[in-house]
């Protein structure tokens, strides 16, 4: 799995300073088991799991295991709150359409060398191929509809900057660092596990913090919020999906998408007080 090739354990060995004097048991003050709770959840999720076994990292519990015949890496809050699932994949276990949009872009050529189905809290499923060409690697990311959503060098170290880290520390501390991506035009995406939700943090080329979103149920947008919505300006559109993003500029906003018959998505910002946000 890319969480665990990709280095993020030594980036989270990093992140927790604790952890580099310690193991993980002496981390956790011996304790790589979690509570009822958590276990609880697992069971109802994954049943019929085998060889699991569990680590535990700043109040998050990760299971790997086997799972029908698949590799899997699972993380949950304390609580019990599932958050994210990776599942390791053949090439001929993604969906068709998956395998056909992949086929017909610019990779087709490329070597796969790992694939990976991944789950997330409130988010789409989502596919990971990991791909290379010569001394060139890419992660390529599809939606289940086989459209090609993000692409990251694989090429680029696996390390995180200092200041990225430090930031993550510094804004996030209660957080877990489970991914990294290094985009293609320069900028890094790092996944957290924060606050019982999974969250995206966005940094610019020159590491600098650009953004943070995550996923929001609508049911979770304030009143406020969907008042604006309900306004003569958004008249025949229904949000489909929203989005709550902290910019550096220090606008805090809900992102929203809209459908409407007929015409194309579109997406509006609207802060919580139900004022719009003008980029």
């Amino acid at each position: 799995m890319k969480m665990m090739k990709n280095g993020i354990l030594a980036v989270v060995i990093g992140f927790f300073a604790f952890f580099a004097a310690c193991s993980d048991d002496d981390h956790n003050g011996g304790k790589n088991t979690p509570g009822k709770q958590v276990i609880e959840a697992f069971q109802a999720k994954y049943a019929t799991a085998s060889n699991v076994e569990w680590k535990m990292d700043n109040g998050y519990a990760r299971a790997d295991f086997t799972f029908e015949g698949k590799s899997c890496e699972a993380w949950f809050s304390q609580s019990g709150k599932w958050l994210l699932t990776e599942t390791d994949l053949s090439y001929n276990q993604l969906p068709s359409a998956v395998k056909t949009g992949f086929e017909a872009g610019a990779y087709s050529t490329w070597k796969v060398e790992d694939v990976e189905m991944l789950e997330r809290l409130n988010m789409p499923l989502s596919y990971r191929i990991e791909v290379e060409q010569g001394q060139q690697e890419r992660t390529l990311y599809y939606d289940e509809e086989g459209n090609l959503r993000r692409e990251a060098d694989d090429n680029s170290t696996t390390d995180l900057p200092t200041a990225m880290v430090s930031f993550i520390q510094k804004d996030y501390p209660q957080s877990v660092i489970v991914d990294s991506d290094f985009l293609i035009d320069g900028r890094k995406i790092v996944t957290i596990l924060d606050e019982g939700r999974v969250k995206e943090v966005l940094f610019a080329s020159d590491n600098s913090w650009l953004q943070t979103q995550w996923k929001v149920l609508l049911t979770e947008l304030p009143q406020p919020v969907l008042n604006t919505l309900k306004g003569n300006a958004f008249v025949g559109y229904t949000p489909i999906g929203a989005e709550f993003r902290e910019y550096a500029s220090g606008d805090d906003v809900y992102r929203i998408e809209l459908q409407k018959t007929g015409s194309l998505n579109m997406f509006v910002e609207i802060y919580a007080d139900g004022s719009l946000f003008l980029d």
